[in-house]
């Protein structure tokens, strides 16, 4: 099953109770447009991440550019730098971070181990993304 399909089946089972769970875990907002049946981008997902693990209070976080193509006025700046600053993402080898781009089933592999705080154990299976993937494969069954 794909990412898109999961996501697709979720959205179908969702009612005005689990969104407004959401809303008070400040995973979404009221004036989000869901979209749940379109793709999630780089960028969403950071946010929802940081959200989740309660890291929503970005008030005080600096904007200063850490990829090429996340300029100090992008919208997702701010959780870019948590994420980065927690070591939950890393980019591109080229200094870019594409927050546009539809995320991969490998990249949102990642991203959950890197937040669980698991990066380190990835590592030593074999680093992005294979040990990314067996971390995580062997530690959800």
């Amino acid at each position: 099953m794909t990412l898109t399909s999961s996501l697709n089946t979720f959205a179908s089972t969702l009612d005005d109770n689990i969104i407004e769970d959401l809303e008070k875990f400040h995973i979404v907002e009221k004036s989000d447009d869901l979209r749940l049946n379109d793709h999630i981008t780089r960028a969403e997902v950071v946010k929802w991440f940081l959200f989740a693990t309660g890291n929503y209070d970005i008030d005080h976080v600096g904007t200063d550019q850490i990829f090429s193509d996340v300029p100090p006025t992008h919208w997702v700046v701010k959780y870019v730098r948590t994420a980065w600053d927690s070591y939950i993402i890393s980019g591109y080898e080229d200094n870019t971070f594409r927050p546009e781009n539809n995320i991969t089933y490998n990249e949102l592999q990642k991203i959950i181990v890197s937040a669980l705080g698991y990066t380190q154990y990835a590592e030593m299976q074999g680093g992005y993304p294979d040990g990314y993937l067996t971390y995580s494969e062997k530690n959800t069954t």
